[in-house]
């Protein structure tokens, strides 16, 4: 339990979770973010966007549970909603129950997500850093900033930024730097980041447009809802031990059309390792696999697949 000499600061507009504790050491005046926070907090060694939800999570919810109701505190300061109908129905169910304890941080979710870009990484716009310095006296982790399949901010078009083009250091954890630079320079070489304001093409408005949606709205639907979804439109009825050799080409055939459909080039905006990840080989984009069997991938996966069958839609419309 966080101690009570401990005072977070308040939640600003879309703040991380995390960035309060980012604040609140930064006000200590201290420059070993680890060493400090370990004496108050537990569980502050991974604290990376890709974490949903764990201990740490919990135990600053607790601090402003009296000023803030529960599903209000997730849906303007974590990415819950936007991973929300990527859980199953029992774990959305715990959050409706609002029960503070629940763990997200298990080895299935870590690992799935650590195949894409733009998870390990605290991101930031410059643009919305000027604002907040000039708003409210220094800048924070925006929890639209943070959703993996967002590239650009949701107020300025700017592309967002987590790392130095000149030396490399990326924003990852709060090892060097906790918050985004208000300065515009790199933490570690000093060098000014590059701001870029470039246009896209349509399938990633599209997919910034859905990302934001996401976040935003909090659909209905869960995970088996849309595994659900996905076999009615397949319409090979539900698998059984032993599928005929028909049913099996047909579904091999459908599973290699799916793979041709897909862009590599425009995958490795979101992907580390596209052209293998994007194989038909690899269950992580295997159409069927993802239909038939209890899985656990990250959302991109899944929202290419509904838009392939048709079904992406059905993300926006049921809330």
């Amino acid at each position: 339990m966080i101690p009570r000499t401990v005072s977070f600061p308040h939640l600003l507009p879309n703040e991380h979770l995390l960035s309060v504790v980012a604040r609140w050491f930064n006000q200590t005046g201290h420059n070993n973010f680890y060493e400090i926070t370990k004496s108050y907090f537990k569980s502050t060694e991974n604290l990376i966007p890709y974490v949903v939800w764990n201990t740490l999570y919990a135990e600053i919810a607790k601090h402003y549970q009296h000023s803030m109701c529960f599903e209000q505190l997730i849906n303007d300061h974590t990415l819950l909603n936007y991973y929300r109908p990527f859980m199953s129905s029992s774990k959305r169910e715990i959050f409706k129950a609002c029960d503070l304890a629940l763990d997200m941080d298990d080895k299935k979710y870590v690992t799935s997500r650590k195949l894409l870009l733009h998870v390990t990484c605290w991101r930031w716009c410059p643009d919305c850093v000027n604002e907040d310095t000039a708003e409210f006296g220094g800048s924070y982790w925006h929890t639209y900033h943070q959703i993996p399949t967002m590239l650009k901010c949701y107020r300025h078009d700017t592309t967002l930024l987590s790392s130095c083009g000149h030396c490399g250091f990326m924003y990852k954890g709060f090892y060097r730097a906790w918050l985004p630079p208000e300065n515009n320079q790199c933490t570690k070489c000093a060098k000014k980041y590059e701001i870029e304001r470039s246009s896209i093409c349509s399938k990633r408005n599209w997919f910034e447009s859905m990302s934001y949606y996401l976040q935003e709205q909090s659909s209905a639907l869960s995970l088996d809802d849309l595994r659900r979804l996905m076999r009615a439109k397949i319409d090979k009825g539900d698998l059984s031990n032993y599928t005929s050799p028909r049913i099996r080409n047909e579904l091999s055939r459908l599973n290699t059309h799916y793979a041709n459909s897909i862009d590599t080039n425009f995958m490795s905006n979101y992907l580390k390792k596209p052209s293998k990840l994007l194989s038909n080989k690899s269950q992580l984009f295997n159409l069927t696999q993802v239909a038939y069997r209890d899985m656990v991938i990250p959302p991109l996966a899944i929202i290419i697949m509904l838009e392939y069958l048709g079904l992406a839609d059905t993300l926006t419309r049921a809330n």
